[in-house]
């Protein structure tokens, strides 16, 4: 962050991580926006930060299931006691995870295809949130930003979010199809130009 605030440019030829470095650049930004020079109390508070957001991204991931809300708690539960230690620190990955979060509860709370063949099988599926097409149109340029957020950002976040959407589409429960393409394309212009010297040593 420091020698991005200093140069405003990055090294990739000095680290694989310098050829993704969207996160520390964009702290980099806030921070000088917001005239803070020391990041200490940021990092200390970042974890439970980070933290609290999950949750908020689980409550809304849980919007799509037709549960009780004790089930729904024993979820939110589940979830917190089985994160691995660390993930939440001031970190790329830590961040990107807040962002596929909120991808995914987007993907099944708005955008999950409402009629399939073997819907009465999936008896644990709330119904689809209904929505008009601005909601629509300002929902899906959120999933975009999110996912484009990400590129830049993490190596492998971006690859997770993509295969999760893919599938969904695949499996007919998600009515983006042509969605995967867009960011298929995206990623390769990520890695194809902007990360070249990771790839070509």
């Amino acid at each position: 962050i420091d020698y991005i605030d200093r140069t405003g440019s990055a090294v990739p030829d000095l680290d694989a991580r310098w050829s993704w470095p969207g996160f520390f650049a964009g702290a980099a930004f806030v921070a000088k926006a917001c005239g803070v020079s020391d990041l200490t109390e940021v990092i200390r508070w970042w974890p439970l930060t980070m933290q609290l957001l999950y949750l908020a991204a689980m409550f809304l991931l849980v919007r799509s299931m037709r549960a009780s809300w004790r089930a729904k708690w024993t979820g939110i539960w589940i979830f917190v006691l089985s994160g691995w230690v660390g993930q939440d620190y001031f970190s790329p990955q830590g961040f990107t995870y807040l962002l596929y979060l909120v991808f995914v509860a987007i993907l099944l709370v708005w955008f999950r295809a409402p009629r399939v063949l073997w819907a009465k099988v999936r008896p644990g599926e709330a119904e689809v949130e209904p929505t008009d097409r601005r909601q629509r149109a300002v929902l899906l340029m959120v999933l975009i930003g999110l996912f484009a957020a990400s590129v830049p950002a993490h190596q492998l976040t971006p690859f997770v979010m993509l295969g999760v959407l893919a599938v969904l589409v695949l499996a007919g429960r998600c009515e983006l199809r042509g969605l995967p393409i867009l960011f298929a394309v995206l990623v390769s212009v990520w890695i194809g130009f902007m990360a070249e010297p990771y790839w070509s040593g």
